[in-house]
């Protein structure tokens, strides 16, 4: 009984090793924070993500964060006379390029690593 508990530990041990931490590579979001203070002019810029989640930007970034969902709350935010970095998706970066009056410069971009079964099933 024991052994086989010991050889489930040590199992799920290096899988755990052997899969998840190489998988580190594929979350855009703490590359994408140090981007961003790299980037930033000054220390004093807005931080969020526009239909979007990405929690852990807060952590990575020791900052608050804008968690914006509305197209007008992100444009006047956009349209501010304060530096922005928003994170969002390839549709909400559209989104905004269509409706901001003001240059949107894209400082890098990451793929998105899906966790979710849905898309994997048709339909």
């Amino acid at each position: 009984m024991l052994l086989s508990v010991l050889g489930m530990v040590f199992f799920y041990q290096t899988a755990f090793f052997t899969f998840s931490i190489p998988l580190e590579d594929y979350k855009p979001v703490a590359p994408l924070a140090a981007k961003i203070k790299e980037t930033a002019l000054s220390g004093d810029y807005e931080l969020g993500y526009y239909r979007f989640t990405a929690p852990s930007l807060r952590f990575y970034s020791d900052r608050d964060i804008h968690e914006i969902y509305d197209l007008d709350e992100a444009v006047q935010l956009l349209e501010s006379s304060r530096e922005v970095y928003l994170l969002t998706d390839a549709e909400g970066l559209l989104e905004l390029q269509q409706n901001v009056r003001v240059g949107i410069r894209i400082v890098d971009q990451k793929r998105k690593i899906s966790s979710r079964l849905k898309p994997f099933w048709p339909g």
